[in-house]
């Protein structure tokens, strides 16, 4: 009898490390993992992350698509010093930014003037 080795097709093998990657422990998400719709909104939106572990490193990703008016997103550390600021016309737009962290509690600022649109904002711990 002859003992037959098993195989790994590299492509499986690939699809497997991805899944694991996508996969590993956030401490949290916070913001508006869905999207958010709003007509001729003139208001501030504020959403929080507490994070207790300074290795962490803090995500931020924002996609807004904008009739009119206009929008700005803000993030702020625990000291509440801004860290990121953009803001945002009408049209679609997005932003993707990472920051080293700091223990406390980091928060999002969605200011909208006269906006009618909507808009998907995260704010991850990884």
């Amino acid at each position: 009898m002859y003992q037959r080795r098993a195989q790994v097709c590299p492509a499986v093998l690939l699809s497997s490390l991805l899944i694991l990657a996508a996969c590993r422990p956030h401490q949290g998400v916070s913001a508006m993992p869905q999207w958010e719709e709003f007509r001729d909104a003139t208001d501030t939106r504020v959403f929080t992350l507490p994070l207790t572990d300074e290795r962490q490193r803090v995500s931020l990703r924002a996609k807004l698509t904008l009739e009119r008016g206009g929008a700005t997103v803000r993030l702020l550390d625990p000291a509440g010093n801004a860290r990121w600021e953009k803001s945002f016309g009408p049209g679609e737009s997005s932003a993707d930014q990472s920051f080293a962290s700091d223990p406390g509690t980091w928060r999002v600022e969605l200011r909208l003037t006269g906006a009618t649109g909507r808009a998907r904002i995260l704010l991850v711990a990884t």
